[in-house]
């Protein structure tokens, strides 16, 4: 992967320096034989007329045609400048176009609609490729159909790389991941991936409106959908106070909003999906603790009879959970729901009173 990524990288340096090289040339080498030509135009001319072999008229006329081919010229030299730039930009998508994905669909993989999202972890161990140690071990849980898992750990703990297995982003050893009962191997990535809202802690927002933008699963989705999904998110106040309210364009990234606006725009997009399974992956690190409890609330809510794993580093996000891991170097170290976790003593409780005695709801949980 690391030599397949040097070269790509080699490429487009490579590209980028021939395009430099010749868009320096012809905005260089354009102006200047105009230049000279008027110059050549000017002197020949000059000494043309003062031996009668021309008429003042004609000298005239002849630098007037001169200062007009200039302007073509350079027309013809922005359009060349042009079309190598578009040049690099093609050979780059082609590139792209060409890379064959890592992940692929297994021989015998078929459609599969999910009549119930229970999920299944057996002995799980994952490593990604030149690591020298692996990220996840000895990973077995159940998640029942229409009940929420919470998934609590320091940062490198494995939280990310677990719930990215379920979407098939990396590719978990066969029979260790099953949905409802089935391999998820056996899934075509499509139809795995279409029951799956993903929520990540810093989702990609498009240079659009907010309602394309939350509507991006499915672009036809009706207006009050899209509202009924920004209330569901506590995202709808505050694009109701926008000038063009959800047609309101928002820049590259969504620089426009707030870190918490977007997060919870993200979160909407999710919620839209309406998907058996919603992943929220750390999805409301940025919200203070009042809007995430509303945010908690109205997913309890709205996901009723849904599976739903949430991941964060903040216990009030999760005390609803029917059960809670807590995850620490690739291993779960604790499990259980909120009351039966603060009993025992371990991460969870020492997390749980850092938080509360001192105040810091978005403190990070810290190896014992």
């Amino acid at each position: 992967m690391n030599r397949r990524f040097g070269e790509a990288v080699d490429r487009i340096r490579d590209n980028q320096l021939r395009l430099v090289r010749v868009s320096s040339l012809f905005q260089a080498i354009i102006p200047f034989l105009g230049a000279l030509s008027m110059i050549v135009t000017i002197a020949y001319g000059g000494y043309l007329t003062i031996r009668h072999t021309i008429t003042l008229g004609n000298f005239v006329e002849l630098t007037l045609y001169i200062r007009m081919m200039v302007a073509p010229l350079q027309s013809i030299g922005n359009v060349i400048n042009t079309m190598q730039r578009s040049r690099a930009s093609l050979e780059r998508i082609g590139d792209l176009m060409a890379v064959e994905p890592d992940i692929r669909e297994t021989e015998g993989a078929r459609h599969r609609s999910l009549d119930e999202a229970s999920i299944s972890i057996r002995g799980l161990r994952f490593a990604y490729p030149d690591a020298e140690r692996p990220s996840l071990r000895d990973i077995s849980l159940d998640i029942a159909p229409g009940r929420t898992l919470g998934i609590l750990g320091k940062t490198g703990s494995g939280k990310t790389t677990l719930v990215k297995l379920l979407l098939r982003a990396y590719d978990p050893p066969a029979g260790t991941v099953r949905i409802a009962g089935a391999d998820i191997r056996d899934f075509t990535l499509e139809s795995l991936r279409a029951q799956i809202a993903y929520v990540p802690q810093d989702g990609f927002l498009f240079s659009t409106t907010i309602r394309d933008n939350i509507a991006f699963y499915k672009r036809d989705t009706e207006l009050p959908t899209i509202e009924k999904a920004a209330r569901q998110a506590q995202i709808y106040g505050s694009i109701a106070e926008l000038p063009e309210s959800f047609d309101t364009r928002l820049g590259e990234r969504g620089v426009t909003l707030s870190g918490g606006q977007r997060q919870r725009t993200g979160l909407a997009r999710g919620l839209i999906k309406d998907a058996p399974v919603l992943i929220m992956d750390d999805s409301v690190s940025a919200v203070d603790a009042v809007t995430e409890k509303r945010i908690i609330d109205g997913i309890r809510k709205a996901r009723k009879g849904k599976t739903t794993i949430i991941i964060a580093h903040r216990i009030s996000a999760l005390k609803h959970a029917d059960e809670i891991v807590v995850m620490d170097e690739g291993r779960i170290v604790q499990r259980g729901k909120h009351g039966e976790l603060l009993a025992q003593e371990g991460l969870y409780a020492t997390l749980y009173a850092i938080q509360q005695e001192g105040g810091r709801e978005d403190a990070e949980p810290t190896a014992r």
